[in-house]
């Protein structure tokens, strides 16, 4: 999955810059390699938030329940 991301990351800036018929040569080269859904390609490839986002790592919740234990 990261590596779609990094060759979506290299496409976005041409993709951006070109006309017509070369956004469609793009379009047609990304979902042969991948298999993507074109629409979903094209979303992904206008929204630059998206791409330039760094996801961060998640935190682990705190523990809900404290163990018991019986002291005797």
């Amino acid at each position: 999955m990261s590596s779609r991301r990094q060759y979506l990351n290299a496409l976005q800036s041409k993709y951006i810059k070109s006309d017509k018929a070369e956004k469609t040569a793009i379009l047609d080269e990304y979902i042969k390699n991948t298999g993507h859904n074109r629409k979903y390609v094209i979303r992904q490839l206008k929204n630059i938030r998206l791409l330039a986002a760094v996801q961060k790592p998640r935190k682990k919740r705190a523990s809900k329940y404290k163990s018991r234990r019986k002291e005797s």
